[in-house]
């Protein structure tokens, strides 16, 4: 069953951020330090965490302003580890 769940979500889905990354990486927008697929978890890491912590996974959902604010900071945070030199 959890083979089944990977193969209907988290893998697509993690396959196909490495492959948009590794784009941006090709033309010099990003440097993945070699691995596209530890960035893209980086970056769902750094942009989904506190969301799930705050909202308690979700039960208590969070108001849109700081939704937007944490996904920002987020991707901030992924854009200063991995930009390009």
């Amino acid at each position: 069953m959890l083979q089944a769940w990977r193969e209907a979500g988290p893998g697509p889905a993690g396959h196909a951020l490495a492959e948009a990354l590794d784009g941006l990486a090709a033309v010099g927008l990003l440097d993945l330090h070699g691995d596209a697929a530890l960035a893209g978890a980086h970056l769902m890491a750094l942009i989904s965490h506190a969301i799930i912590q705050q909202s308690h996974y979700g039960v208590l959902p969070l108001p849109k302003e700081e939704t937007e604010r944490l996904i920002t900071g987020g991707v901030a945070a992924f854009l200063r580890a991995y930009r390009a030199a």
